[in-house]
């Protein structure tokens, strides 16, 4: 794929506050988290606008005894489909929910304990998952955020990309504690050149949108 120099350095301006989730210390525990939520992401633009936003999720699920690797497997294979509503509670459309507690972004997501955050982009789109070796990888997160977020490896397929989200610990003493992560991805184009692109959600401790 052609790549610009300058995409491994979009993030050199803000060193001090968001740091490439694949270059921080791995997940201090043996045991892996055992729930994870799904959030389908999708993104439309027309003459007039471009919107990002959930189109799909599976609120809560349980992570197979093999590991987060399987149940990145059954998404692929169709076994677990991303098609519950986003937002558990009040009408929902293209990411808008009426019920909505409060929230950063429109793509705030609620983490009250210590579980995997899936993330799928919407196929057929001419979107992945940016990769480490392109200098960002598929997300980003403050340097507070550091402490309660973990890479946990390459799902293997361009179009999910996972973390764990450590809810218990971010929101112990505080309410209602929030904080961003960034989400890269590439739009991939005819001439195999890509377009880096930062979809800057936040996930809240307890609060945010949607369940659990």
């Amino acid at each position: 794929m052609a790549w610009s120099d300058k995409s491994a350095a979009l993030l050199d301006w803000d060193r001090d506050r968001a740091i490439p989730m694949h270059e921080l210390d791995p997940y201090p525990h043996t045991n892996k988290p055992g729930r994870a939520t799904i959030r389908e992401l999708n993104i439309i633009a027309d003459d007039s606008s471009i919107r990002c936003f959930f189109s799909g999720a599976v609120i809560d699920i349980a992570v197979p005894v093999a590991g987060i690797q399987a149940l990145v497997a059954q998404i692929v294979n169709g076994a677990v489909k991303v098609d519950e509503p986003p937002y558990k509670g009040g009408d929902w459309k293209n990411g808008t929910n009426v019920k909505q507690t409060k929230k950063l972004t429109p793509l705030s997501l609620r983490c009250q304990d210590c579980r995997y955050v899936v993330y799928v982009l919407k196929r057929p789109k001419n979107w992945v998952f940016s990769q480490p070796r392109n200098g960002l990888g598929p997300f980003s997160v403050s340097t507070e955020g550091k402490k309660y977020n973990f890479s946990d490896g390459d799902s293997g397929v361009e179009y999910i990309s996972y973390l764990i989200s450590d809810g218990v610990s971010a929101h112990e003493g505080k309410d209602n504690y929030g904080h961003r992560i960034n989400i890269h991805v590439d739009l991939t184009l005819d001439n195999d050149a890509r377009i880096p692109l930062i979809i800057d959600p936040d996930i809240r401790h307890p609060g945010g949108s949607g369940e659990p």
